[in-house]
């Protein structure tokens, strides 16, 4: 990746960090050491799994911020579509997260992440990753979106075993295409999964009458 694109990269993300952080006061958002123990220790997994190159330890941080943003009481989805560089000059990349609910492909107590960049054509490559912190239960990964179509190509989305909670999440990586890459920089924001749906009073047998 060029130096002018690692740049903006680096700007991206911290704009889109800025994004979820605008809506709490200065004073509310706490600091690491104010952090519920599970979001710290999940926090220091993320920094281990996450590598040293530099959009991913961009992407850390700014789960990093969203954490505390999340814990002051905010919330967002993706905070804006992944400025996308390489393919037709600057383009964007839609993101979103949806969790896992009854009647949808995904799992309860799943999340599951979607890119679409704006390219024309079909992908055959995906160096897409999401890094994810869930501040309610402590979970956290890095994992690539490597799922295939039923035509073997990159689909471009991946689901993770997030458990229920507010789940923060990064998004970055390349898209391969035949005649370009695309180099998608981090985008940042906040996902809840629900918890399974208790079973319907209306579904439990009823009393057997009295004698």
């Amino acid at each position: 990746m060029s130096v002018t694109t690692t740049r903006a990269a680096a700007a991206a993300v911290l704009t889109a960090a800025a994004a979820l952080t605008i809506a709490a006061p200065a004073s509310a958002a706490p600091t690491e050491n104010a952090l519920p123990t599970q979001v710290r220790e999940g926090l220091a997994d993320l920094r281990a799994a996450a590598g040293d190159s530099l959009q991913s330890r961009l992407a850390v941080s700014a789960i990093e911020i969203g954490a505390r943003t999340k814990a002051a009481g905010t919330y967002a989805q993706f905070a804006y579509a992944a400025p996308t560089f390489g393919c037709n000059g600057v383009t964007l990349t839609a993101a979103s997260g949806s969790g896992g609910a009854a009647g949808t492909p995904t799992a309860t107590g799943q999340l599951r992440f979607q890119a679409t960049p704006a390219y024309t054509g079909f992908a055959t490559g995906s160096g897409l990753n999401v890094a994810w912190l869930n501040v309610n239960n402590g979970a956290s990964g890095v994992v690539p979106l490597d799922d295939l179509t039923e035509y073997n190509l990159p689909a471009l989305a991946k689901a993770v075993d997030s458990g229920p909670g507010s789940v923060v999440a990064a998004l970055w990586g390349t898209v391969t295409y035949p005649a370009a890459t695309c180099f998608v920089a981090p985008t940042v924001g906040l996902f809840n999964v629900e918890p399974p749906t208790p079973p319907s009073a209306a579904g439990s047998a009823a009393p057997a009458p009295a004698p």
